[in-house]
């Protein structure tokens, strides 16, 4: 199976994501790890689910990125080939 990648729009800080994951292959599920950059709230999903991805994020300083390092499973047999989806977080502005 392979993942068909989407690209998600930025996101502001304590928004959560809907990154919706399909693939090739009908039935597939998916698994994840990431990299976050000035971000918290994103965690990896070793166990296959269907998605989409929906954590909370909130951004903590600069870039406000998280890499989602995604490969799709399907009966038994998970993808050698990982996608890459990066999702942008935005810092909300406050009044001083």
């Amino acid at each position: 199976p392979s993942v068909n990648p989407q690209s998600p729009a930025a996101i502001c800080s304590g928004s959560a994501t809907n990154i919706p994951l399909t693939s090739s292959v009908g039935g597939a599920t998916f698994i994840w790890t990431i990299t976050a950059n000035g971000v918290t709230g994103a965690s990896a999903q070793a166990t296959a689910v269907a998605g989409p991805i929906a954590q909370t994020l909130t951004y903590t300083a600069a870039p406000g990125t998280v890499t989602y390092s995604v490969r799709a499973v399907a009966a038994g047999c998970t993808t050698a080939t990982t996608v890459n989806i990066v999702q942008t977080v935005v810092p909300t502005a406050s009044i001083s």
